[in-house]
């Protein structure tokens, strides 16, 4: 299924909540591959290249708009750059269903390099964030599901394996309800009784226990989002 332009949403981590860059117009995610030539005497008129580092960019623009609820502005983004905050944020992609039945979405961190806003008399405020980005892309497949805030804020919680684990419990997370579960980088099912089995995660609300049907490996990043 085709992606339209308006299906491509940007929402950015703060305070425990997956927010939306209010009155966005535009959304743009560079990605870029450097190389370094590999050719040696003798091996001809063509040149060959081998790939060394990634990196990436993120530019976002939209008209400014002020005392968004639940959502982040140019006063907000701003602030950010001018505190040289590390920004978490989700490039999200769903095919024109509009049902999630194919949703892609990079998670990425990037500090804003420039922001800027312009205005004239007869037209609106208007605004463009640049960023660079640091560390790697996480491809995930899985959509940030988004609520409304009269539902409740949403939390994230973060687990980092230590090894061969098949589960965790935080009495922390007891009584929740559980909007996501994601390992390194892939969406997993979740159910509440049974035994787990493939990519499933059983959550036992009673203890705040989860369990997973495949152990993890030593190192594996684990978030849940919830409420």
């Amino acid at each position: 299924m085709k992606v339209k332009g308006e299906n491509v949403v940007c929402y950015i981590f703060d305070s425990g909540v997956w927010k939306l860059y209010v009155c966005a117009t535009s959304a743009e995610l560079n990605v870029n591959t450097e190389f370094i030539e590999t050719s040696v005497t003798g091996s001809g008129k063509w040149a060959s290249y081998a790939p060394t580092k990634n990196s990436f960019t993120v530019t976002l623009q939209g008209v400014v708009s002020l005392s968004e609820t639940g959502a982040l502005g140019l006063p907000d983004l701003r602030q950010k750059q001018i505190a040289q905050e590390t920004i978490l944020m989700r490039f999200q992609r769903t095919d024109e269903s509009g049902t999630y039945t194919g949703v892609y979405a990079d998670e990425l961190n990037f500090f804003i390099t420039n922001s800027t806003d312009s205005g004239s008399f007869d037209g609106m405020n208007i605004f463009s964030i640049t960023g660079q980005g640091t560390g790697a892309i996480t491809q995930i497949f899985a959509p940030v599901v988004p609520v409304p805030v009269s539902a409740g804020l949403v939390y994230r919680y973060e687990y980092t394996a230590t090894a061969n684990e098949t589960g965790f419990t935080d009495s922390n997370l007891i009584g929740k309800t559980i909007l996501e579960i994601n390992t390194d980088g892939v969406g997993s099912q979740i159910i509440y009784s049974g035994t787990p089995v493939g990519n499933e995660v059983k959550y036992i609300s009673a203890t705040g226990q989860f369990i997973w049907a495949i152990p993890m490996e030593p190192g594996e990043e684990i978030y849940i989002l919830y409420q």
